[in-house]
């Protein structure tokens, strides 16, 4: 049982690198077919969302979308700082919201290309590579459950080094945005485990995250994918200290032993 475990992790690894790796370089070519920045985003998402059906299915995973509707009830507030951190970003982003340059048929374009972000990512990144760590290092500790949220998230935030690839993006602000999103990644992982995996909780919440995120950096208003990462990481190395200092904090609440473990006791039971 457990070398098959090791296979599934190894295999949601590989599919978590590839999945990313293959759209920054023939979705990327997908997307310069047009003209029009919007439409080419959005094709290049819809390729990568084929790619990580494909792996699911390949995989045979498809389970990673069934939800738990009673643990998502008492649990939804666990994500009450990216809530806050939303509202932020909706604040920064109030002006770009009330005069868009976007067309709305662009903005379309731009909200389902951040509900593919959300979709794509957190099924590679949480519900395949997650899911499969905690099969393997066992669900029977806090201690366990935590790393799988933790090597889950290096990773996570690793994956987004492929921004380098994109055109005039700036090192620094890649790799700002690597340490954001790892720590991020460590927050919503934990998240996804309080809810009983709900999948679609944590997608939701990344779409909405990235949609006003990308708001608040001027994308609606004609602003380029690189020139939003740039921006993001001109805030500097203290972004990553303040957020993940407040991410780790949430996280290390959300995952204390006494809300853990009554957890831990039905996924036994469920076994």
């Amino acid at each position: 049982m457990k070398k098959k475990q090791g296979r599934d992790v190894i295999a949601a690894l590989i599919a978590a690198l590839l999945c990313p790796l293959l759209n920054s370089i023939i979705g990327k070519h997908i997307g310069a077919l047009f003209e029009n920045t919007f439409y080419g985003y959005l094709a290049s998402q819809a390729f990568f969302a084929v790619t990580v059906l494909t792996a699911v299915i390949l995989l045979r995973k498809t389970a990673i979308f069934r939800t738990k509707k009673r643990l998502l009830k008492k649990n939804w507030l666990s994500a009450g700082l990216l809530y806050i951190q939303c509202l932020l970003y909706f604040v920064l982003g109030l002006a770009y919201l009330l005069e868009p340059v976007a067309t709305p048929v662009e903005i379309l374009c731009f909200l389902a290309q951040m509900c593919l972000v959300g979709f794509c990512e957190e099924t590679l990144f949480r519900g395949l590579l997650q899911g499969s760590l905690h099969e393997y290092f066992g669900e029977d500790s806090v201690w366990h459950v935590a790393l799988a949220c933790i090597v889950a998230a290096v990773v996570f935030g690793s994956a987004h080094l492929l921004n380098l690839l994109r055109p005039n993006t700036v090192v620094f602000s890649v790799l700002v945005q690597c340490g954001t999103a790892a720590f991020m990644g460590l927050y919503t992982g934990a998240i996804y485990f309080r809810t009983g995996r709900n999948l679609w909780y944590v997608m939701f919440l990344h779409a909405l995250m990235d949609t006003l995120a990308f708001i608040a950096t001027g994308r609606l208003s004609g602003q380029e994918l690189s020139d939003s990462i740039n921006q993001i990481g001109s805030a500097g190395a203290g972004t990553i200290l303040v957020w993940g200092g407040l991410y780790s904090l949430a996280t290390l609440i959300i995952l204390r032993p006494k809300k853990v473990r009554p957890l831990l006791t039905d996924r036994v039971a469920e076994q």
